[in-house]
């Protein structure tokens, strides 16, 4: 691997680009949270709630599929505002922190909020230092709507899909109830043919 390369992504060398975003796939599976030996923690997405039907649920896959695999990553020792920059630049809600090639946790703008903004600290502020350390991670055959459970029983807005060790893109709660809304609508539009006799 090149020097400066993060799973076959590359920085470069001026340290005014302190961000980059990954491709997909990733194709070391080497994460480890907060700086530790720690795995990710992968929830039992099916778990957290009760099947009461067997019916076709659309997966995290189908929202990557058109949402697209790249994640927008930020060193560690790069500042708060920095990342900031990068995540107005790129219209996300979130960052993945990396430290010496590996995955130390997530900055969002709540985190922001609750341990800069509050707090009043620097804009200097190492963005490592704000940041979650303690990941969720879903995988892409995890229905939409239990990521959505997982979420909110974890209270999060951002989650990172993996699949077998591989980073394949990352998920937010307005993508889950952006694609939960359009498939009701689709629902209902069926609903209404029903009853008006025109679907067959």
């Amino acid at each position: 691997m090149a020097a400066g390369g993060v799973w076959g992504v590359k920085f470069t060398a001026s340290p005014a680009d302190v961000a980059t975003t990954f491709p997909f796939p990733l194709s070391e599976p080497r994460f480890t949270i907060g700086g530790g030996s720690k795995s990710p923690v992968f929830f039992d997405a099916g778990a957290s709630r009760p099947h009461t039907r067997e019916v076709p649920m659309a997966r995290l896959a189908e929202i990557l599929d058109r949402k697209g695999d790249s994640v927008v990553c930020i060193p560690a020792r790069s500042t708060v505002y920095e990342a900031l920059q990068r995540m107005v630049q790129k219209g996300v809600g979130s960052v993945l922190v990396l430290e010496d090639e590996r995955i130390v946790g997530i900055f969002t703008e709540r985190d922001y909020l609750r341990r800069v903004a509050v707090p009043e600290l620097p804009p200097d502020t190492p963005v490592g230092q704000v940041s979650t350390t303690e990941l969720v991670v879903v995988i892409p055959g995890d229905s939409v709507l239990d990521c959505m459970a997982v979420m909110t029983q974890r209270r999060i807005r951002h989650v990172p899909v993996m699949d077998g060790g591989r980073l394949c893109g990352l998920v937010s709660i307005g993508d889950l109830v952006k694609h939960a809304s359009a498939e009701q609508q689709v629902e209902i539009q069926y609903l209404r043919e029903y009853i008006s006799g025109t679907s067959h």
